[in-house]
């Protein structure tokens, strides 16, 4: 691990404190303070410390490694909403069946969410070659886009301080498994990262825009299939 990715690990875990410190002094039960600990904290280290046997058993997986990308993509979207539905669940008065139904709407949204996420990245490692460490950190940061963390830096300086860090580790972790699962296949083309850094996001962006358009349609025309606006604005 360099010393840049250290750094950024411990001002994720310092951010995290934060968040569970901001909770109990101000008496709000803000969804960080169970999100961030059960997803990076529980999570996320599970899948570091076991990566080696992890890769392993992915790559032994008998399957096109199309498929194995996509599903381990989106299955990750689908565990990780569990833990998100459970942390804007709780605010409004814990109740099973409720929740059941919120995790099915927090699905429903970030299938479509997540769809130019899950498919870019698939485009992007098979066509150009990229490192682990540049999918973790190139998903992380579309994150900051995407979760609008990035436009709080004017506005709001410190909770972009204390939420840039986690949202990106959010954001890499959700693509992990299914980096994790690439064959010792013939690397992609090989381009300068500034050419191709700007290209991985306008693919990404591209992939994303039918998937959204559809959403917003759809969640206009059948809100109930989808969390309230209130809780998660598009």
């Amino acid at each position: 691990m360099r010393l840049i990715d250290k750094v950024l690990v411990i001002w994720c875990a310092v951010s995290v404190a934060f968040w569970v410190f901001y909770a109990l002094v101000s008496g709000k039960l803000v969804p960080f303070i169970i999100y961030y600990p059960l997803w990076l904290g529980v999570v996320g280290t599970l899948i570091w410390r076991h990566r080696v046997a992890v890769r392993a058993r992915l790559t032994r997986w008998r399957a096109p490694d199309a498929v194995k990308f996509l599903l381990l993509a989106f299955g990750a979207v689908l565990s990780e909403e569990v833990i998100a539905t459970l942390a804007n669940h709780v605010p409004e008065g814990f109740s099973p069946g409720l929740f059941a139904l919120r995790i099915g709407q927090f699905w429903a949204l970030n299938v479509f969410t997540f769809f130019g996420f899950s498919v870019g990245w698939l485009i992007l490692t098979r066509v150009l070659d990229f490192t682990d460490r540049e999918v973790f950190y190139l998903g992380g940061l579309f994150g900051l886009y995407a979760e609008k963390v990035i436009f709080a830096l004017p506005a709001s300086p410190a909770f972009f301080l204390f939420d840039f860090c986690p949202t990106m580790f959010t954001y890499g972790l959700i693509i992990t498994p299914a980096l994790l699962s690439r064959s010792n296949r013939p690397a992609g083309r090989r381009l300068h990262a500034a050419l191709k850094y700007p290209l991985t996001y306008l693919v990404i962006f591209a992939c994303s825009i039918p998937a959204v358009l559809l959403l917003v349609a759809l969640r206009e025309r059948f809100p109930a299939m989808f969390p309230p606006v209130s809780m998660v604005p598009l």
